[in-house]
This record gives structure tokens, sequence and C-alpha cells, in this order.
């Protein structure tokens, strides 16, 4: 690759990352971010599960634990987890989500190849993606 005088490979990567933001995957978890944000009625859920949270923390933190009111915020905090990870809303978030965080790995791993001599263009992001990080029971060597 020719890379123009006082253009940097950090500016290149700028301009990747402006495209990206243009790309429909990251448009639609930008959407479903936005669409969580704005919902008061989700949002005080969570706020109230972070509290629950908190208090269930505490609860367990201490020297003598009341197991009845540990057994009553465990059950508290999964209802409200449940009622938000169910909203439609929490449900497309959590989508979009998963496929950004896989193709920022597949990224990761073309550049992390790409550092260590590999042609980008061989890279296969999937050969990574089905590694578990166990050798032994691995059957297509190490990529």
């Amino acid at each position: 690759m020719i890379i123009t005088v006082g253009v940097t490979v950090l500016d290149l990567f700028r301009d990747f990352t402006l495209k990206l933001q243009e790309d429909e995957m990251v448009q639609k978890y930008m959407e479903a971010q936005k669409q969580v944000d704005s919902d008061e009625v989700l949002n005080r859920e969570v706020e109230k599960f972070n509290s629950i949270k908190a208090d269930l923390n505490f609860e367990l933190a201490r020297e003598l634990k009341d197991t009845e009111k540990v057994k009553e915020l465990n059950l508290e905090l999964k209802k409200l987890y449940d009622v938000i990870e169910s909203n439609p809303k929490m449900v497309a978030l959590n989508e979009s989500k998963t496929s950004v965080n896989k193709f920022v790995q597949d990224l990761n791993y073309i550049l992390v190849e790409a550092i260590n001599g590999a042609d980008p263009y061989a890279v296969d992001p999937d050969v990574y993606s089905s590694c578990r990080g166990g050798c032994c029971s691995c059957e297509g060597g190490c990529h």
C-alpha cells in the first residue's frame, strides 16, 4: 500500500472508522442504543436493578448475612432482569451488540495476524472464532 505524504496509518484508520459508522450493522446498533437510552421506563428498571444489585452485594459482604434477605433480593433481581432482558428494545440492542462485537473481534484478529506478517486477505476470522483456547481438542492446527 502506498501512503501519501502526510497521511499516517492512524489517519487511514480514522477514515476507516468514519466509514464504519456508516455501515448498516453499526447504524442498527447505534439506533438500538438510542432507543434504549430514550426509554424512561426501561432506564428506571435498569436503575432499580442496579440498586437491588448493590443491596445484594452489601448484604453478601456482611459478616452476619441475612439469608432470607439474600434470597429475597436474588429473586427480585432475577425477576427484574427477566423484565429488562425481554424488553423488545433491549432485545434489539443485545442482538445488534452481538453482531458488532463479533465484527470487532474479526477486525482485531485480522489486524493482529497482519501485524505478525500474515496476508490480511488470507486471514479467515471464522478460524479464530471456532478456537476455544484449548489446543488438545483442535484438529485443524493453530492459525
